[in-house]
C-alpha cells in the first residue's frame, strides 16, 4: 500500500551471500539515493532475507547524511519471487546489480539500470541488452548495462567466478570485481536518461 500509485525507483542494492564480491559499497549507495531524491519519485528497496542487513544498513547510515532515508520503502526480506513480479511492474526505473533481480526486472519490460562487473558481457548482460541475442541493438534499449571502468576489462572472463583470474588482475586498490569503479554520478546521468 505504500507504493501503490507512485512514481516508483526499485533499487535492489543485494546479491547472494556467496557473491557479496558483486556489491557495490554502502556509500555509493548513499551518495546515489542523495542524487535519486531530487527526482521526486518514492525510492523502494528491494531483495531477498540475504539482503536485509545490508539493506538496512544503507538506510541506518543513510539517515545520518538525509533524513530522506527515513521515507524510503524497504522490502528487503518481505517479498516472495511471486510477489516481487506483481511488484515490479508499478515501476518506472529499476536499478539494481548483475543480479537474478535485475534479469527478473529485465524480462519484465522495465526500464533498468544494470551495474555490471567481472562477467562475459554481452553473453550474460539483461536480456534486452544483449548483443549476444540481439546483433542489431538499437538506441533505445530498454536496459542500460553499467561496466565498470579499469583495466581488465580488455580481456574476457567467461563467469563471474573467475576470481583467480580477476585477483590477478586487481591491485591492492582495487576489489575484486572493480564495482567501485562505477560512480553515483554516472548513474545519475542515466536515470536523468531514462526519466
Amino acid at each position: 500500500n505504500k507504493i501503490y500509485g507512485e512514481k516508483i525507483i526499485f533499487i535492489c542494492p543485494g546479491t547472494s551471500l556467496e557473491q557479496t564480491f558483486k556489491r557495490w559499497s554502502i556509500d555509493n549507495w548513499i551518495d546515489l539515493i542523495i542524487l535519486l531524491k531530487e527526482k521526486k519519485y518514492k525510492l523502494v528497496l528491494l531483495g531477498s532475507k540475504d539482503d536485509e542487513k545490508y539493506s538496512n544498513e544503507i538506510i541506518t547510515q543513510g539517515i545520518k547524511k538525509d533524513i530522506f532515508f527515513q521515507n524510503i520503502v524497504n522490502l528487503c526480506g518481505l517479498t516472495t519471487i511471486n510477489e516481487l513480479f506483481c511488484i515490479l511492474p508499478y515501476g518506472s526505473l529499476f536499478i539494481g546489480l548483475n543480479s537474478g533481480m535485475t534479469h527478473i526486472a529485465n524480462v519484465l519490460g522495465i526500464k533498468s539500470i544494470s551495474l555490471m562487473m567481472s562477467t562475459d558481457n554481452p553473453r550474460t548482460n539483461p536480456y534486452y541488452n544483449n548483443s549476444y541475442y540481439h546483433q542489431d541493438i538499437d538506441h533505445n534499449k530498454i536496459c542500460i548495462s553499467v561496466i565498470p571502468d579499469h583495466k581488465c576489462w580488455d580481456q574476457k572472463f567467461v563467469t563471474n567466478f573467475d576470481k583467480e583470474i580477476m585477483g590477478k588482475l586487481n591491485d591492492s586498490s582495487h576489489d575484486y570485481a572493480c564495482i567501485n569503479n562505477i560512480k553515483p554520478s554516472d548513474i545519475n546521468k542515466f536515470v536523468n536518461k531514462i526519466i
